[in-house]
């Protein structure tokens, strides 16, 4: 997100000035300016210069407060957001002005926009032509004569939804009416679907806007999005939706390229990856082998018992078909992946191990046909799967009582747990279970019983968590 934002950007003060805004939003304690020279390889004088006009586009109450020879701390309301400030920024750039014009069929000559941008026409060309290298990663060129986005439309279509998705996380202004984010929001709580909301808007958004200016998709698409039955469902009722606000037909062709974009906006799940898996191993096995060999060389690392080792397929298939579709239509991964710096999270142990483990597969395995991105998407996403399955806990709650009971006490303990223990309330004889938990006296069990009382008090929550994460 960050690579895409950063991008639009000309100006490398600016680039520099909301690097060191975010820096010290995100740093409780005092950055010394060497620190952020050294990030951003410039010289300390060069960084008090941007912080100096850093100063001038923050809000009154805002400051930064700087310490001789230790560095700098933002001091700002904590119910305040970064987030308008780089707002601003981004607004007042000339990338950005541009191209959301081009999107709004406003085609200016580079002389007529030089006027309108109080700009000198060669400083604008050099602009749009070092912006034109990150462009042809996606098949897209700016036409000079009349600017203009030149390019195969399902490409266009993905610049434009990246380009509204990232830009409005930093604005409240929705691009959507609001009667119609209501009844998507409906279809998606009805049919218990969960999606990237600010994804499905600027998708829609673009898709519209496109339709009605006549840039319309005009070709097959190989590589078919799978959904599971409930998804598949939910996205159906929606673009009949879209269809009867908009009052509009969708051509066939328009139709499943709207269904590949929502495919996009998903949030994955097990039984989504489990219909990936079976339409795969059926339709296109040269892809199937790929990632059962891939799979297998994760393996090689990551010991996992045969239980867990068809979760890992169904979790990982969904970002690996994911490459595969992004590769068939030349959109570029970087403009919605940022390689990870930080490896700090316990979700992303081995992570280099495992980044290691998928280059090698892509020269065996792949001809090398992924790019270095591409690798470091599926071996961020694998890690964080792997080591969320490993980690994994299994609890079945036994409990006497009435439904209302025992449904407070399953909510009690799903927020207090967190996402990598599962807790069944009806036992699943197929699972083995690490933890039973129950307020009633239970013999001949397999696992250990953690008892609790029938209202669940915080000291038992507390000891709950001390027994199954070994916090002692």
């Amino acid at each position: 997100m960050r690579n895409f934002i950063y991008s639009l950007i000309d100006d490398k003060a600016i680039k520099r000035q909301i690097f060191i805004l975010e820096a010290l939003n995100r740093e409780p304690k005092l950055v010394s300016s060497q620190n952020f020279a050294d990030q951003l390889q410039c010289s300390t004088r060069t960084i008090m210069n941007d912080i100096s006009q850093l100063r001038k586009k923050l809000p009154g109450n805002w400051k930064i407060i700087s310490v001789k020879t230790r560095g700098y701390i933002l001091n700002k309301p904590v119910e305040e957001s970064v987030l308008p400030v780089i707002h601003s920024y981004l607004t007042e750039s000339v990338l950005y002005k541009v191209m959301l014009e081009i999107f709004h069929n406003k085609y200016y000559t580079l002389e007529k926009w030089s006027q309108i941008l109080y700009m000198n026409k060669l400083t604008l060309r050099n602009h749009l032509k070092d912006y034109n290298r990150i462009l042809n990663e996606s098949r897209l060129n700016i036409k000079f004569r009349n600017l203009q986005l030149e390019g195969d439309e399902m490409n266009i279509r993905y610049y434009y939804i990246c380009f509204f998705y990232f830009t409005q996380q930093f604005s409240d202004q929705s691009v959507l009416p609001i009667e119609l984010r209501k009844k998507l929001l409906s279809i998606l709580y009805r049919n218990e679907v969960h999606m990237d909301i600010l994804l499905l808007r600027s998708i829609v958004f673009v898709f519209i806007n496109r339709f009605y200016n006549k840039h319309c998709v005009m070709k097959e698409i190989k590589f078919k999005p799978i959904y599971s039955r409930k998804q598949a469902t939910c996205l159906n009722e929606m673009i009949i939706e879209i269809e009867n606000y908009y009052k509009i037909k969708f051509p066939k062709y328009e139709k499943d390229a709207l269904n590949l974009f929502l495919f996009f906006g998903l949030i994955s799940t097990s039984s989504q990856g489990k219909a990936m898996l079976e339409y795969v191993s059926e339709c296109d096995q040269e892809v199937y082998k790929k990632f059962i060999n891939l799979i297998t060389t994760l393996l090689i690392y990551n010991q996992l018992p045969n239980e867990l080792k068809g979760k890992l397929k169904a979790e990982v298939i969904p970002y690996f078909y994911m490459v595969c579709i992004l590769r068939e239509l030349h959109f570029s991964i970087r403009h919605v992946f940022d390689p990870i710096n930080s490896l700090d999270s316990v979700l992303l142990r081995n992570y280099k191990e495992n980044l290691s483990l998928i280059s090698n597969w892509n020269e065996t395995y792949n001809e090398k046909k992924f790019t270095k991105d591409e690798i470091k998407y599926i071996a961020s996403h694998a890690t964080a799967i792997l080591n969320s399955i490993c980690n994994e806990i299994n609890i079945v709650l036994v409990f006497s009582g009435t439904t209302v009971e025992k449904n407070l006490i399953y909510r009690k303990l799903k927020q207090s747990l967190g996402e990598n223990v599962n807790i069944d309330r009806i036992p699943n004889y197929n699972i083995k279970y690490d933890f039973i938990i129950s307020n009633c006296q239970l013999s001949d069990t397999r696992a250990p019983v953690i008892y609790i009382s029938q209202m669940l008090t915080t000291n038992e929550i507390d000891s709950i968590k001390n027994r199954i994460f070994n916090l002692n």
